[in-house]
């Protein structure tokens, strides 16, 4: 239990040591897409950390962790194809564990786009677990319920409380937003209990 609440510890530690500033930008050069562009790293480096963390803790060797820049995954038609990502792709002994994407807020185009890309992918990995981390919930709730039903999001997690609001973004200035260590403790033995699976 320790070693887990040290991974959320340093998990924590770097989503505070590396959430933006609007002080990084200006404003009349597109700062709102940067910084979410920014902050969408942040995430997926969270989940990298928080991945890697859990195989040293589990002892497993045989792991990668990959993503959109480097590891599409090809779908096929009867006719034709397409090739699909997400964030975040875990494997252990080269299977298909975790197809996770990563969103600074997480909206109804946004969850739309990711549920697709599950629906695509679980075409030729049927039993992989799909996944969508956010730091905020930008999404009504009838509209969450609608994605949710269709059972391609296997999991959604929020980190930080409250719903998100373009007035007030987390990285501006008085509008900080911390993580809510249960959300981000829940978030780590979800991955933590599937990977002891395959141990």
């Amino acid at each position: 239990m320790q070693k887990m609440k040290n991974i959320l510890e340093t998990v924590s530690d770097y989503y505070n040591n590396h959430i933006s500033s609007e002080k990084l930008y200006n404003e009349n050069l597109n700062a709102g897409g940067k910084i979410r562009g920014k902050n969408g790293e942040l995430v997926e480096n969270m989940i990298k950390n928080i991945l890697k963390e859990l195989c040293l803790l589990n002892n497993v060797s045989s792991f990668k962790i990959t993503g959109k820049k480097d590891d599409s995954i090809r779908v096929f038609s009867k006719n034709g194809h397409i090739d699909v990502s997400t964030d975040v792709h875990f494997y252990i002994n080269e299977k298909p564990i975790f197809f996770i994407e990563c969103k600074t807020y997480l909206d109804k185009c946004y969850f739309d786009r990711a549920n697709s890309d599950f629906k695509q992918l679980k075409v030729q990995h049927s039993d992989v677990n799909c996944v969508i981390v956010s730091l905020e919930n930008g999404i009504a709730l009838n509209a969450e319920n609608y994605f949710m039903d269709q059972g391609n999001t296997d999991n959604l997690f929020y980190l930080v409380d409250g719903k998100r609001t373009s007035k007030k973004p987390i990285w501006g200035k008085g509008f900080y937003k911390p993580i809510n260590e249960d959300k981000l403790f829940n978030l780590i033995s979800y991955f933590d209990n599937i990977i002891k699976q395959y141990m």
